[in-house]
């Protein structure tokens, strides 16, 4: 439960190192950019800038280092639990709901990318170029590409 990953529930999950490597990276994006590097920093004035920092990261484009508001709403919740834990956890002076009050994000509601229908034509295509294929993508060549979209379309699976 180190690096402020503790949740609120009872349950005693030990989170994987890239999950703790990513919500890590989450927690010191958000802090870094609100400016708040001393547990002093986490006053009143933190929601607002927690706040304040995520709605414009949310409104730049990604290659200037925008964020979905999916990503925004995970970066949220990392760092409403880092404040928990260090408040109940690790005994700083710290309100364990001092973020509580700022406004979460519409991830449903606000997608950037939105999932499209593929019409068995385009998928033909798809599957007819990636079985020819002799280029390795990803480590992939054409015939296990073809078998991986395959089942990707088939099952909804994805990489993730």
């Amino acid at each position: 439960m180190a690096l402020g990953l503790a949740s609120r529930k009872k349950t005693r999950r030990v989170p994987d190192p890239p999950q703790v490597a990513l919500c890590v990276q989450r927690i010191r994006a958000v802090l870094d950019g609100c400016t708040l590097a001393d547990p002093a920093d986490l006053n009143d004035d933190a929601p607002r800038r927690v706040a304040a920092y995520l709605q414009q990261r949310t409104r730049l484009p990604r290659k200037e280092g925008g964020l979905s508001h999916q990503t925004a709403a995970f970066m949220l919740a990392a760092v409403r639990r880092f404040v928990w834990w260090l408040s109940a956890r690790k005994r700083v002076p710290v309100r364990p709901d001092l973020l509580d009050d700022v406004p979460g994000f519409d991830p449903a509601g606000n997608r950037v990318h939105a999932r499209r229908a593929v019409s068995a034509e385009e998928l033909a295509r798809l599957l007819e170029a990636a079985l020819k294929s002799t280029r390795p993508v990803r480590g992939l060549a054409g015939p296990a590409r073809y078998h991986l979209y395959l089942v990707a379309f088939a099952t909804g699976f994805r990489a993730a």
